[in-house]
């Protein structure tokens, strides 16, 4: 599963034209279907994304 920063999520953001707050950002990332979530790593917390996962759906014919 790919992960990604608040960083990187901003810089893909300001290029689809999204105002530079926080909350538009956060909003343009939950449309978009990325998964926000909260890391611990060495007693600091970082804000860690992860990707769209596109979903394929089969279809079965008996």
């Amino acid at each position: 599963m790919q992960t990604f920063t608040y960083e990187e999520i901003r810089k893909k953001a300001l290029l689809h034209g999204v105002s530079d707050n926080k909350v538009h950002i956060g909003m343009w990332a939950s449309l978009n279907g990325y998964i926000k979530t909260r890391k611990q790593i060495k007693k600091k917390v970082y804000t860690i994304y992860y990707a769209p996962q596109v979903q394929i759906f089969k279809t079965y014919r008996f």
